[in-house]
């Protein structure tokens, strides 16, 4: 109802218009995402990452519990 108080036409030009807009929405979504995971692969391929150069950060949930240990 609230369709047709606004003077909307129901025809199939208005539906195909719709389905493009999503298809289109989609097809550009997948492309864009496709062209950052190729420059993504490049630049690892480029300068790899070596797990003995990342330090380990302390996590706050092993802080509380060697507090906790070292008090109760």
């Amino acid at each position: 109802m609230r369709f047709l108080k606004y003077d909307f036409k129901k025809d199939i030009k208005g539906g195909v218009i719709v389905i493009l807009y999503i298809v289109t929405t989609a097809m550009l979504s997948v492309g864009i995402a496709n062209l950052n995971r190729t420059k993504l692969v490049k630049e690892r391929l480029m300068d790899p990452v070596n797990k003995e150069d990342v330090k380990k950060k302390q996590s706050l949930e092993g802080n509380v519990k060697r507090w906790f240990e070292d008090n109760f």
